[in-house]
């Protein structure tokens, strides 16, 4: 059993945290008693049990000036969004993925916002102190920016997304787990059935080769069973490498998070590399499909529509095939991705 601590008040944000007095059991009952009372009683508004809402975030090209006053994001997904619908009969993304940092003021204030009128799913994000929210400090903060939110509609919101790398002195595995669970309990707390709390780790972190052990971000330690079945367990996972296929990359790792006590699954970031074989980045896209209706606790994919980020070299992991001739931006389908990724949603 872990050493029994207490949250100090009043610590620096970056700072060492003073351990003593009160145990695992006794925290989680203070945290969570009151959501795991309502989660017991609240429905689920959700995708039903074997179907998977598809979704994407979206990018400009890198260099390309799209939208105005900020709108990029937006602007790119809508363009992204009419392409596939084309390809699908009319049938566009369920979603979009957008992220923000700390605690937005409120919805109207949140990445979220351009959803409205784009998509009836919004996914979204809060990336807040870590410390302050493992002690409560911003727990009211949380439930009242939740509770801003428009009423029907459906939320997947994400605590602090890929946590591994903001790990260090203060920011421990225990913080960032008992971080987890007030987030939780806040959301549940707003009152909003329609509002799923979510985390999402990185593929990676499951390898051996980046050194860490994954039950270190085990993120149901202070959650009880009724709070996990509220819980969006989920991961990031790219393809660098397309012959290393989606089932490769994703279901040993979601099969360790169930054995955490979690049912409900996510891929919130997920592409092929677009520096690759035409054939081989379709056929990728294509067995994402095939793994995700293998299974039926995948409740949402989400295509990093990007060139952000490692790896993603030049050109990025945007469906398609883009070029720049100065200032002009072409986009084709030539390598059939865009093809491949429409014929997902349903």
């Amino acid at each position: 059993m872990k050493t029994k601590f207490t949250y100090a008040l009043g610590m620096l944000l970056s700072g060492a945290i003073f351990m003593a007095g009160c145990s695992k059991n006794s925290e989680k009952s203070v945290t969570s008693a009151k959501a795991d009372a309502m989660s017991k009683t609240q429905k689920v508004a959700s995708a039903a049990a074997g179907t998977t809402i598809w979704g994407a975030s979206s990018q400009p090209f890198p260099g390309e000036t799209l939208g105005t006053g900020g709108n990029g994001p937006i602007t790119s997904w809508q363009r992204l969004n009419r392409r596939l619908q084309t390809k699908n009969g009319g049938i566009g993304l369920k979603f979009r993925r957008s992220y923000d940092t700390g605690i937005p003021a409120n919805f109207a204030a949140s990445g979220m916002a351009d959803d409205i009128g784009n998509s009836d799913v919004s996914v979204g994000e809060i990336k807040p102190d870590w410390v302050a929210t493992a002690n409560g400090t911003n727990f009211n903060q949380i439930k009242e920016y939740v509770q801003t939110f428009p009423a029907g509609r459906t939320i997947y919101l994400v605590f602090f997304h890929e946590p591994e790398d903001n790990v260090k002195t203060g920011y421990t595995f225990d913080v960032l787990q008992h971080a987890f669970a007030q987030f939780v309990t806040a959301v549940l707390a707003a009152g909003n059935p329609n509002v799923h709390p979510c985390y999402v780790l990185m593929s990676y972190t499951f390898k051996a080769a980046s050194g860490r052990n994954p039950d270190n971000y085990n993120m149901g330690t202070y959650l009880t069973a009724a709070q996990k079945s509220q819980v969006i367990a989920g991961l990031d996972g790219y393809a660098n490498d397309p012959t290393v296929s989606a089932t490769q990359t994703f279901n040993a790792n979601f099969n360790k998070m169930a054995t955490w006590g979690f049912t409900r699954f996510g891929v919130f970031e997920t592409g092929v590399h677009a520096n690759t074989n035409p054939t081989d980045r379709k056929n990728w896209i294509v067995g994402l499909g095939t793994w995700v209706n293998s299974r039926t606790d995948i409740e949402l994919v989400s295509y990093f529509n990007s060139g952000i980020g490692d790896n993603a070299g030049p050109t990025g992991w945007y469906l398609g095939n883009w070029y720049k001739n100065g200032t002009t931006f072409t986009w084709d389908d030539a390598d059939g991705t865009i093809d491949a990724y429409a014929q997902l949603i349903k």
